[in-house]
């Protein structure tokens, strides 16, 4: 083993050495906070203007998380999370990102990061990462199971897809001629000269997201309405053009995916 890895068994430390597990522990928990946040202004955007309400219930409760709220969880220069439940307002969505980017500044302005951004971490309601569900004392994972059926349900149609796909050689596909049309449209640029909208479906809504400020992170429990518009033509004079993207995640709920 040591002559595998290198070094030897008197290099390894102490249980002692390593202090104790419940002193850590309480001494993180100081630098551990979880906000409520509501939106002051119209979109969201001031940070000032934001109502903050901290939860102070610990260990963290899951019943804190209602479907209306956004909730940012912050571990001092390690952990940064933003939750939005179902039904909460695009506005409020967006002051939780708002407060997240305010702190990641912060944490980097005081060196409290290590020199590293902490990565600001999208957490839906009932798509929440392991890593987050962590700091809650107690997490039911009934909702899960529904998640699984709707991925049996997608490998059912994959299955089908394959059995289509056997029928149809591959070579005859190969050989076959590709009809081109008789009128080729301009070609997309190369994504800097457009305009990206991003929004999240909600049943019959759309609700606005910014692409910026998640990183352009999709998440499997959300479907997705992706507008990206731009001029074609070397003088950009040209009739506009739009191409639409719909994005559906495999645990997203058939409500979402049923959207118009």
């Amino acid at each position: 083993f040591w002559k595998v890895l290198g070094g030897s068994e008197s290099d390894v430390r102490s249980a002692e050495d390593g202090g104790d597990d419940l002193e850590y522990e309480t001494a993180c928990s100081a630098n551990i906070t979880m906000v409520k946040v509501t939106a002051g202004d119209s979109d969201g955007t001031d940070h000032d203007k934001i109502i903050r309400e901290e939860v102070t219930t610990r260990p963290f409760s899951k019943s804190s998380l209602t479907d209306s709220s956004v909730h940012v969880f912050s571990w001092v220069g390690k952990q940064l999370f933003v939750w939005n439940g179902r039904s909460s307002s695009a506005v409020d969505r967006e002051a939780g990102v708002t407060h997240a980017l305010h702190l990641q500044a912060k944490w980097t302005s005081e060196g409290l990061d290590g020199g590293h951004p902490v990565l600001i971490i999208q957490a839906p309601q009932h798509a929440e990462p392991a890593i987050f569900r962590a700091h809650f004392g107690k997490w039911s994972e009934g909702l899960q199971q529904d998640f699984t059926k709707i991925v049996q349900v997608g490998v059912a149609d994959t299955n089908l897809l394959t059995q289509r796909a056997e029928r149809q050689k591959v070579s005859d596909v190969i050989a076959s001629p590709v009809p081109l049309p008789k009128k080729l449209n301009p070609a997309l640029d190369d994504g800097t000269l457009g305009s990206l909208r991003l929004f999240a479906v909600r049943s019959t809504k759309l609700l606005p997201m910014r692409p910026t400020a998640i990183n352009n992170l999709l998440f499997a429990a959300e479907c997705y309405l992706i507008f990206y518009s731009w001029m074609p033509g070397v003088d950009r004079t040209q009739r506009p053009r739009h191409v639409v993207y719909g994005w559906q995640g495999a645990g997203a709920s058939l409500e979402d995916r049923g959207a118009r």
